[in-house]
């Protein structure tokens, strides 16, 4: 159950639209929304060093970094307020990724939202560093990832993609706990991806036809078992769901579903069955982040 959600800041125009989205969920969930602007040591000392010249101390600086802080905050707790939606904010002073997760956990949040970018991104930037850092955290809290032009709708249709992997089921138990809090219905996808699975069992030597067919058929049955436990799973909690097999590249197959039936948040695993311990992010879960704007992801930690 969603009750607090955990909105950083650093006053851009992206972080306003995070905002936006964390109004629109804490009214179906009737969450109260922190909002916490961190006052960047870095950004503090290197300032600092610049301006000696002119006689500024650190202490003058860090002091204006957190008057903008404030106004960050305040800004936004305005549009929580002229919504009706419980708020309460916080100022640290740190690094951003490191306080957004003490934060978190000392808070009690549930749920922390943020952009994929900051106000410092790159365009080229598939994720931001910060986000990227905070998913990456020992932390089991999730982190739903708002990108800049994302849709702000009411939750009704969660996207479940699953390989089967432990976290794979801890994101669809996270999914079906919340389709019961807000109402909505849920698409178990599984993606059969026949070359890569092929290449992997034989990568030496060509394989026989019927050796193929073989692992193509295991590979199938696999993918259907996942979906219809995560299927049962819905069923035995009143939420309505249904399952949905392809085959093809991962993301472009999950890019495919979100096209042909609309869902309005992704549900992923931070990595998925093959991905390294040492991954920071999947690279299917940043795949499907990169290759799609319109639809929020929420990522579940393997943590």
């Amino acid at each position: 159950m969603i009750s607090k959600i955990l909105v950083p800041t650093d006053g851009s125009e992206r972080a306003k639209e995070t905002c936006r989205y964390a109004i629109t969920l804490s009214k179906q969930t009737n969450a109260t929304i922190r909002l916490l602007s961190v006052v960047n040591d870095d950004e503090v000392t290197n300032t600092a060093r610049l301006i000696e010249a002119v006689g500024k101390t650190k202490s003058v600086v860090e002091e204006h970094y957190r008057k903008v802080a404030e106004e960050y905050v305040e800004e936004l707790k305005g549009m929580c307020e002229k919504s009706n939606v419980s708020v309460e904010t916080a100022i640290s002073s740190g690094y951003p990724s490191q306080e957004i997760a003490k934060d978190a956990k000392e808070s009690g949040a549930d749920l922390i939202i943020m952009g994929a970018h900051g106000r410092r991104a790159l365009l080229t930037t598939v994720l931001g560093s910060v986000t990227n850092n905070v998913i990456s955290m020992k932390i089991d809290i999730p982190v739903l990832v708002v990108r800049h032009g994302s849709a702000i709708n009411l939750i009704s249709k969660i996207l479940v993609p699953t390989d089967g992997s432990e976290i794979a089921e801890k994101a669809a138990r996270y999914a079906v706990d919340l389709a019961k809090q807000v109402g909505a219905s849920v698409i178990v996808l599984s993606v059969v991806d026949k070359p890569t699975a092929v290449t992997q069992a034989f990568p030496i030597f060509e394989a026989a036809p019927e050796t193929i067919r073989s692992i193509e058929i295991g590979l199938r049955k696999a993918a259907e078992n996942y979906v219809e436990n995560i299927k049962s799973l819905c069923d035995k909690n009143g939420v309505h769901g249904w399952t949905v097999i392809r085959e093809g590249h991962i993301v472009d197959e999950i890019a495919k579903e979100i096209e042909k039936d609309r869902p309005n948040l992704i549900i992923m695993g931070s990595r998925g069955r093959s991905a390294l311990k040492a991954a920071v992010l999947g690279s299917v879960t940043t795949g499907v982040i990169h290759k799609q704007s319109e639809v929020p992801v929420l990522v579940v930690s393997a943590q």
